[in-house]
């Protein structure tokens, strides 16, 4: 899967920025997306955690399959062939694309 270029020293940078996903149990929900796309998870505790969000990605079958193998839902409704919509194990939707 395809990943950008990584800096470590991001909470100095100006240009990054976030989603932040109200979740029942944060420590589910940060293990999903660290296993969905393999990043670190920078810092958590009871009430929130931090990592990486980036959805672009190189075979779109093969990280459905990740997703999905992950814990993640596929809705039956998909817009586009080079996107697919998903739900995390919390239920909040995101997006694959190529």
């Amino acid at each position: 899967m395809k990943q950008g270029p990584r800096d470590d020293d991001r909470w100095s940078r100006s240009d990054w920025w976030g989603v932040v996903l109200d979740a029942p149990d944060v420590d589910v929900l940060a293990r999903f997306y660290s296993g969905l796309r393999g990043w670190a998870i920078w810092k958590q505790d009871a009430t929130g955690a931090a990592l990486d969000l980036d959805f672009e990605v190189t075979d779109l079958d093969e990280a459905v399959a990740h997703a999905l193998s992950l814990g993640a839902e596929l809705p039956d409704f998909q817009p586009q062939d080079d996107v697919r919509i998903l739900l995390d194990p919390a239920g909040h939707p995101f997006c694959l694309y190529t």
